[in-house]
């Protein structure tokens, strides 16, 4: 039977009753959960459980990204440490590997009481558990009855009949990593974007990957040519591992942050994203290789886009908001020949990606 779901139902039923003997498949347990007790179905369909494939629940257990409870593993980097092979393995076959400190235990008290959940410490007299919803209960020693070390993970098996293969693949897209999506979906031809905010001194940082070959531009903010002849292939290392960032510090004076993305001979120079923050000082320029979310500053962080045909992205705690071409979010206006999604039109994306994009049949952009 499904690990959590056994749990959700066992702790719904009165005190000291106990699992019916055996093991039972998921829909044996629903059927026979519906016909003895329909409002904990009802409920449990309807609840974060039971649409287990959405970041709800994933939450529901997990941080992600700063949300949720803080029962199972984080999971805002795991994108970094699995593939996407693995990350469907993980979701799919929960039993195969179990995180080190999260060895689940069901533990009965001796007025009956059944706790399951995971030792975060122990005593000589007494039992430290997390259990559901990231509670810590403290139990005496002297209270326990039986404790039994549970051979299967916490985490529910059987996702497979509970939601779509879509819903599947949209999931493992989630916590797959988000920089490479933020990079390579973009806007294109000679960007200009116009950013509405009140006077006063910023930080801002261009967020540049080329997927395609060397191609330059010259890249003016207010007025001022920040990076001439700007070849990103170059910037980023002469390879598609990884992206650039551009960070410049200035005092504005006009109420209106100018970009314009000015191409030389190709036009179609791309720009995935950018951060807008408090600054101090003012007239600096700085370019760096962007390897990770850690050569990213997200100090104070005022606007975050994510240009291009994608979703709304969060890294570091920061949400960026998703913008197509020719559009205004958040105070942001860009004006483009069109976006695209990470990996259309046979971009090659950074390597840092570990998912395969869909493929189209639409026209080269070389």
């Amino acid at each position: 039977m499904p690990g959590l779901l056994l749990l959700l139902l066992i702790l719904a039923l009165p005190a000291r009753a106990e699992p019916p003997p055996g093991r039972f498949s998921h829909d044996e347990c629903v059927q026979c959960h519906a016909e003895n007790t329909p409002a904990l179905v009802k409920a449990w369909r309807s609840g974060p459980h039971g649409t287990v494939g959405t970041p709800a629940g994933c939450i529901a257990c997990h941080i992600v990204q700063g949300e949720g409870f803080d029962f199972g593993p984080e999971l805002s980097d795991i994108g970094n440490k699995l593939s996407s092979k693995q990350l469907f393995e993980a979701i799919l076959k929960p039993n195969q590997s179990i995180s080190l400190g999260y060895e689940g235990v069901n533990v009965v008290l001796k007025d009956g009481t059944q706790l399951i959940g995971f030792v975060t410490s122990e005593s000589k007299a007494t039992l430290s558990l997390r259990t559901p919803g990231g509670l810590r209960k403290d139990i005496p020693k002297a209270n326990i009855k039986t404790r039994r070390k549970m051979k299967d993970s916490l985490m529910p098996t059987g996702l497979e009949a509970v939601i779509s293969p879509q819903e599947l693949v949209d999931l493992v897209g989630w916590l797959s990593p988000q920089l490479p999506e933020l990079l390579a979906a973009s806007i294109h031809g000679s960007p200009d974007v116009d950013i509405a905010v009140p006077n006063g001194t910023y930080t801002l940082q261009l967020l540049l990957y080329e997927g395609w070959r060397s191609r330059a531009a010259d890249i003016v903010i207010e007025g001022k040519t920040v990076g001439e002849k700007y070849d990103m292939f170059k910037e980023q290392g002469g390879n598609f591992n990884h992206g650039s960032v551009l960070r410049h510090t200035f005092t504005l004076t006009d109420g209106n942050i100018d970009i314009e993305i000015k191409a030389h001979k190709v036009q179609n120079i791309h720009l995935g994203g950018l951060i807008l923050s408090k600054g101090k000082g003012g007239g600096t320029v700085s370019t760096a290789i962007l390897k990770s979310k850690s050569d990213l500053d997200f100090k104070g962080v005022l606007k975050a886009i994510n240009f291009g045909d994608t979703r709304n992205l969060s890294i570091s705690n920061v949400k960026f908001t998703a913008a197509a071409a020719n559009t205004t979010v958040d105070g942001v206006t860009n004006k483009a020949r069109e976006d695209v999604y990470a990996g259309e039109h046979k971009q090659k994306l950074p390597a840092m990606q570990k998912k395969k994009a869909n493929k189209k049949n639409d026209k080269n952009l070389k």
